[in-house]
């Protein structure tokens, strides 16, 4: 309890000393696409526009629009970042090229497109990782367009080097796929799995790139809390029943060399832990029963549901974004 409470005054410190900079902003998503994308019907809709993750890479930051209303010319992007700060209403390119965000006009399965990217991740090889969830996400109007993938690219030639599409035993559709994780061997590349909360139906996927295998875990700590759904944000009420959102992973333990897992829902106030050694095991993912596995960490107190968080390997220290 204690550990959590420092972790969140810890960053309320250093926004509240000035150390925090603005390095991207935009009152305005523009895309460096062809014209008659954006003259086309619903090619390009700017107040649909609205980056919902982003990764830094050496002088590069990627940012994902996910395909959550009609106008969307590209799910993946890139911006070149450089002093002086912030970069303001900066371009996105399509990344890493227009023909691979570019949908089909029928919206039929295409395996050499994605769909929508919400948060990519870079690892220590230089590689772009993300699930493309094959989903356009328009309210009212949710169309699966493909199976849900796991993707990485090649940072150095921004050539896609990798693309697993997840299994129906896995995850019935993509919807709720919106975060991974990645966990790489410090001293083999090949070794990788890719951790994926799936915040709709509940459950954790878990990739094995090295035997290109993914399974799924149960467990009653990824639901949400019940009374830890409703929201009030600038006097506006509303309800959100999004189970597991994030997971982050700490620094590999001196003797085993596994790591553990922090996670937790977004509708709840309360942090989890698993062993990775756990998360690995595909024949430990179907049990109906996991016994003292996965472990309660603590409370963050009210009105602190949080989305995506991070562990900091230089310092200890969890970073959550709180909501409310």
């Amino acid at each position: 309890m204690a550990r959590v409470f420092l972790l969140l005054l810890a960053t309320l410190v250093a926004l509240a000393s000035g150390q925090v900079d603005e390095v991207l902003k935009w009152q305005k998503v523009e895309y460096d696409v062809p014209a008659e994308v954006l003259q086309r019907e619903n090619g390009y809709i700017p107040i649909g526009n609205i980056p919902m993750g982003a990764v830094h890479h050496k002088n590069r930051v990627f940012v994902a629009v996910a395909r959550r209303r009609w106008g969307i010319p590209s799910t993946l992007n890139v911006v070149d970042i450089a002093p002086p700060f912030p970069n303001t209403n900066v371009v996105l390119k399509p990344y890493p090229n227009f023909a691979l965000n570019e949908l089909r006009a029928d919206l039929q399965p295409d395996a050499n497109r994605i769909v929508t990217v919400y948060r990519p991740r870079v690892d220590r090889c230089d590689r772009l990782w993300f699930v493309d969830t094959g989903m356009m996400e328009i309210p009212g109007n949710f169309t699966v367009v493909q199976r849900p993938s796991v993707w990485s690219i090649d940072l150095t030639t921004n050539q896609p080097i990798h693309r697993f599409e997840i299994p129906k035993e896995a995850v019935e559709t993509g919807y709720g796929l919106t975060s991974i994780t990645l966990d790489v061997d410090p001293t083999d590349c090949e070794k990788v799995f890719v951790y994926i909360s799936d915040l709709q139906t509940y459950r954790m996927v878990v990739y094995d790139y090295a035997n290109r295998r993914a399974w799924r875990f149960l467990h009653n700590y990824f639901f949400l809390n019940p009374v830890e759904g409703d929201y009030n944000i600038q006097g506006i009420n509303f309800a959100w029943d999004d189970g597991i959102f994030s997971i982050a992973l700490g620094n590999p333990d001196p003797v085993t060399k596994f790591r553990t897992a922090y996670f937790h829902a977004l509708s709840s106030n309360s942090e989890f832990t698993v062993s990775t050694e756990v998360l690995r095991n595909e024949t430990a993912s179907q049990r109906g029963w996991h016994g003292t596995d996965f472990k309660l960490l603590g409370y963050r107190g009210s009105k602190s549901q949080s989305s995506i968080h991070a562990f900091d390997r230089e310092t200890g220290v969890i970073f959550f974004a709180l909501i409310q």
